[in-house]
């Protein structure tokens, strides 16, 4: 999932409140798996 923004303000607008929240959970997602993944290496 990706947002192209096209904004002049480059400012970020939802299409619906359901779609903020699925998009802030997969960033929180990723960022957790990464962190994690970066523990696992070490």
């Amino acid at each position: 999932m990706f947002f192209y923004d096209t904004t002049k303000s480059a400012t970020r607008h939802w299409c619906s409140a359901l779609f903020t929240a699925h998009a802030r959970s997969l960033i929180r997602y990723r960022r957790t798996k990464r962190a994690k993944d970066k523990l696992v290496t070490q």
